[in-house]
């Protein structure tokens, strides 16, 4: 979940500062934002849909893999509004596993530490969180361009696609009896 939330939170802080650098207005670049956030509604419905059916972690698994294609829009696709519309597109959807990892979190471990289970996570992911977009301007700002910030980003939400589809249910705890 942390990693997840590291791409997305860098991806979206710098994703009107990349537009712009792929030669898009800066008020076109803000209307992507509006549709990014316009295609996560469907996009959350329809997996959370597919995850009540088929696998939850894989669906987050698909979510993460479309945010790899969301970087790689950002880093080789061509420059002007199609970029906009794509990245904004594929982004959206990269966010549809949202409610989904805090599903499995209770599906895998209970309803009775919850709460606790929640601070914990959140605490790392706040980390990564926060680190994430700071590393991606601190590397834009050493290259001047977005490049190597979204290529790791990428691979962030990679290693985070192949963790969310390998992922098992831990084993229950033997009785205390």
């Amino acid at each position: 979940i942390g990693l997840r939330l590291a791409g997305q939170t860098a991806l979206t802080v710098h994703m009107v500062p990349m537009l712009v650098s792929r030669e898009i207005s800066e008020g076109t670049a803000a209307t992507m934002v509006a549709l990014m956030s316009l295609v996560r509604l469907p996009s959350m419905i329809g997996a959370g849909l597919l995850a009540d059916t088929w696998s939850r972690p894989r669906v987050a698994a698909l979510s993460m893999y479309v945010g790899v294609m969301t970087a790689t829009v950002a880093v080789w696709g061509p420059t002007g509004i199609a970029t906009g519309v794509m990245f904004a597109v594929l982004f959206g959807c990269a966010q549809a596993s949202n409610s989904i990892t805090w599903v499995l979190v209770g599906q895998f471990f209970g309803r009775r530490d919850f709460g606790k289970l929640v601070g914990g996570v959140t605490m790392v992911q706040t980390l990564l969180s926060t680190s994430a977009p700071i590393a991606a301007g601190i590397v834009f700002d050493s290259t001047e361009a977005y490049t190597i910030a979204f290529f790791g980003i990428g691979i962030i939400y990679l290693a985070s696609g192949l963790l969310f589809w390998n992922l098992k249910a831990p084993p229950k705890p033997a009785s205390l009896d």
